[in-house]
């Protein structure tokens, strides 16, 4: 129930992830040269006398070096000596837990696999660059994501088990004739998914506006639940960071989840001739107990046409 707390009030005060208690040793005791780690000097024996009553003069003693200074903690967390060295104790706490458990339960309860492709979206990017001033003009920018997110609300409507849920009882599968597209975002209380509701109905310039809305809101730890909650397929864009190809897991009960890569130019073999195009590499994780191989790969397929041809999207209506 903590954590369903923590997720629910993630827009308004969601709990920090580190606490403060760096712990603080006293300064140690002068060590004796060649004693034993932790052992405090002996007070020195007074050296011989020499003839004639006087004392020999001490040899000269080697520079000591200061010792090291206390580690400090780098995560918020409490310093703790170990046998292997030292270690800090951090709390795993808020947004970042939830998401961990969310996902141990997605992997255990789901037989996720990922078939992987790219799509050649250099007219997107003609498209991109054209409509740059009116886009501007708006306050929005035309991501790839944005298409993306077109792409596959028009193939789920083809492919509708990859909008569904498998119950609970695996006797019966649900499937959703809405479609609300998560997307994952990095903040730094953690991963957090909200979802676009109804883009199917909505534009590429609208989806594009709403993007920047939620993130800008998730960062500011200002989403509300509802955006939190319904979403019926997700996609997380991991190559705006970098990587060209993942396995991402499933937003749970979600059935299917589709992970873009970092676009990039590559000499392909393009009507006969070799060019350098503009490739966006996909990777599509369903879960096998609901959806076949051969489905999740023509739903792909559908996907990538969307993206390498966008006008098919006008033309069906999507």
């Amino acid at each position: 129930m903590e954590d369903i707390a923590e997720a629910a009030a993630y827009g308004v005060a969601a709990p920090s992830a580190a606490s403060s208690g760096a712990v603080r040793r006293p300064a140690a005791a002068p060590v004796a040269a060649g004693a034993p780690p932790g052992m405090a000097a002996a007070p020195a024996a007074p050296a011989p006398p020499m003839a004639g009553g006087l004392a020999a003069a001490a040899p000269p003693s080697a520079p000591r070096t200061a010792p090291p200074a206390e580690a400090a903690p780098v995560m918020g967390g409490v310093l703790q000596k170990e046998a292997l060295g030292l270690v800090e104790i951090v709390p795993f706490r808020g947004v970042r837990r939830t998401m961990a458990r969310h996902m141990a339960e997605s992997v255990a309860k789901q037989a996720q696999v990922t078939t992987m492709d790219e799509a050649d979206v250099t007219i997107i990017k003609r498209i991109r660059e054209k409509e740059r001033t009116v886009a501007a003009e708006r306050g929005v920018r035309l991501t790839y994501l944005a298409f993306a997110i077109k792409a596959c609300t028009a193939a789920l409507k083809r492919f509708p088990r990859l909008n569904a849920v498998l119950k609970e009882s695996g006797e019966e599968f649900v499937l959703k004739r809405y479609y609300n597209i998560g997307i994952a975002i990095d903040t730094k209380s953690g991963l957090v998914v909200p979802n676009i509701k109804a883009a199917d109905t909505k534009s590429i310039f609208e989806i594009a506006a709403e993007i920047v809305d939620l993130v800008d809101r998730a960062e500011q730890r200002h989403l509300g639940v509802d955006e939190l909650h319904g979403g019926t397929f997700t996609i997380t864009n991991y190559g705006a960071i970098g990587g060209v190809y993942a396995t991402p897991v499933i937003n749970y009960p979600e059935v299917a989840i589709l992970g873009m890569g970092r676009v990039r130019e590559l000499p392909v073999v393009h009507e006969g001739k070799v060019l350098t195009r503009l490739l966006l590499p996909l990777s599509l994780t369903f879960d096998h107990q609901l959806i076949d191989g051969a489905e999740a790969a023509r739903f792909l397929n559908l996907v990538m046409s969307y993206l390498e041809d966008p006008d098919l999207l006008l033309l069906e209506g999507a």
